[in-house]
């Protein structure tokens, strides 16, 4: 799964997994959006604004249509963070966290950590927590150890790898982990418990 495959589905808004009908259905509800009609304004920054992004959205469509049957068979996300499991250990993630959560942002924090204490629980099978290990694994893999990294398309594949990984063990997510996921985030980011809980409330 190429670094173009996911900013296109990170363009989109799709989490991996997705089927082609969810591809289109997004793809739609973005171009209504963002159409210039919309925005009833003669203001030429915003009608371009508007005229760039419908462009980006199309290229991102026709990109992920065209790769889709490819990635599918070939790109597996569990193949691709598999291999980042020795990378992770509690200290390390900890010290990562400690390092990027504030510049990484609140909701990719919150995906880290939801992976981490579902982690902690006895009952999630050991190939549920292969690849949770190694997506965060991959989280905290050093920036000059990263394949092509190009620091300002940030942390999309970050993002990719914990999304895969909380679809996969979704039924693990339970009040409990929510609760210890957002006391750290109101520590850490200084922000209302309602604010928090409402980030969680569709995860």
């Amino acid at each position: 799964m190429d670094r173009k495959y996911l900013e296109a589905m990170e363009e989109l808004g799709l989490e991996p997994n997705f089927t082609l009908k969810e591809l289109r259905k997004k793809w739609l509800e973005l171009l209504k959006k963002y159409h210039p009609d919309r925005y009833q304004t003669e203001d030429e920054s915003t009608i371009k604004f508007a005229e760039e992004k419908i462009i980006k959205i199309n290229e991102a469509y026709n990109y992920l249509k065209e790769n889709f049957e490819e990635n599918k068979e070939n790109g597996t996300m569990d193949y691709d963070y598999k291999k980042y499991t020795n990378y992770f250990t509690d200290s390390k993630f900890w010290e990562k966290m400690k390092e990027v959560a504030k510049k990484v942002g609140l909701k990719v924090t919150s995906y880290a950590l939801i992976l981490y204490y579902v982690l902690e629980k006895d009952e999630v099978p050991l190939k549920d927590k292969i690849i949770i290990t190694g997506a965060l694994g991959y989280f905290i893999l050093p920036i000059d150890l990263i394949p092509d990294f190009i620091p300002i398309a940030g942390y999309t594949d970050d993002v990719a790898g914990m999304l895969f990984a909380i679809k996969k063990c979704m039924n693990y997510v339970d009040d409990e982990i929510k609760e210890k996921v957002s006391a750290k985030l109101v520590s850490w980011f200084n922000v209302e418990r309602d604010y928090v809980d409402n980030l969680l409330k569709d995860i």
